[in-house]
């Protein structure tokens, strides 16, 4: 559907009546390569494996204990499903943190700003916080570098199928000034 035709069916509804229409433009999945080869450091990678065996260590420890107090297992057995619960834990952990580095990164944009979703984290970099932004085609596909008024910066690759002016259209009308 182009453009146009996107413009007049919005200007036809109900709800349009001149509030700001956010266009679809940034709605992709950065490339599953690129996306994993962004991922944290060794810290980073520690803290969400302990955390996770931590909680999960938590939980299959509650689960024993409230099977033990009903008669379920008996006071022997203990402590060997307490260790047989850490291990548990420790592949829950292990397995949960695989799935999280495997899935890339989906960019999505919405009326507060630019939302990206990695498994189960959510970072909003909101319109007004963009300080510039430019497209950096050094590399296949390419990506989008967003510097915001804080001093961060942020890359976003770009899917194949982005085009590069839409984003531009999207993030100056919503924030009111060019790169």
């Amino acid at each position: 559907m182009d453009s146009a035709k996107r413009e007049a069916i919005l200007r036809a509804t109900p709800h349009f009546r001149g509030r700001i229409v956010v266009r679809p433009a940034m709605k992709w999945r950065e490339p599953w390569k690129q996306s994993m080869t962004r991922q944290g450091r060794l810290p980073q990678v520690r803290r969400r494996l302990v955390r996770g065996f931590l909680a999960w260590s938590a939980v299959f420890a509650a689960l024993v204990v409230a099977y033990a107090s009903i008669g379920k297992i008996s006071a022997q057995d203990l402590l060997g499903r307490l260790a047989l619960a850490s291990g548990f834990a420790l592949a829950m952990s292990a397995f949960l943190y695989l799935i999280w580095l495997l899935s890339p990164r989906t960019v999505d944009s919405g009326p507060r700003g630019i939302v990206l979703t990695k498994a189960d984290e959510m970072l909003l970099i909101p319109w007004q916080a963009i300080a510039s932004f430019q497209f950096v085609r050094a590399t296949m596909p390419g990506s989008l570098l967003l510097r915001l008024h804080s001093g961060e910066e942020h890359t976003i690759v770009l899917a194949h199928n982005v085009s590069p002016t839409e984003i531009t259209r999207e993030i100056t009308e919503t924030r009111g000034a060019g790169p």
